[in-house]
């Protein structure tokens, strides 16, 4: 004897596929939120939070950096400061030692 599917069968089909449906939605909306959190939050400095935010959400927000992760960056920065300075100043002395070496090989001919 068979019989087609019963009724609670096809309930409990259609609850999976609405619960399948819900997941991926709650997934995708998960990604999402991960991936675009530094834009809510600004740069992710500690107290850039909107006041909807609480530390409860942010396990890092109640923590302020130390003396010594400030002055590490501190020093990071000026070490890109002071590298680029360095750089362009011996691309311009090299491109003006060229120069001049071009200028006076033309001028001996």
């Amino acid at each position: 004897m068979v019989t087609g599917c019963s009724p609670s069968r096809d309930r409990v089909d259609t609850n999976l596929g609405v619960l399948r449906r819900r997941i991926e939605e709650v997934k995708t909306k998960e990604m999402l939120h991960r991936c675009c959190r530094h834009h809510q939050l600004g740069w992710g400095y500690p107290g850039s939070t909107t006041t909807a935010q609480s530390s409860d959400t942010i396990p890092w927000m109640s923590r302020r950096p130390s003396c010594a992760t400030t002055m590490s960056e501190g020093f990071e920065l000026a070490c890109l400061i002071f590298g680029n300075i360095s750089v362009a100043v011996m691309g311009g002395s090299l491109l003006l030692c060229l120069t001049s070496l071009f200028v006076k090989f033309c001028l001996t001919r």
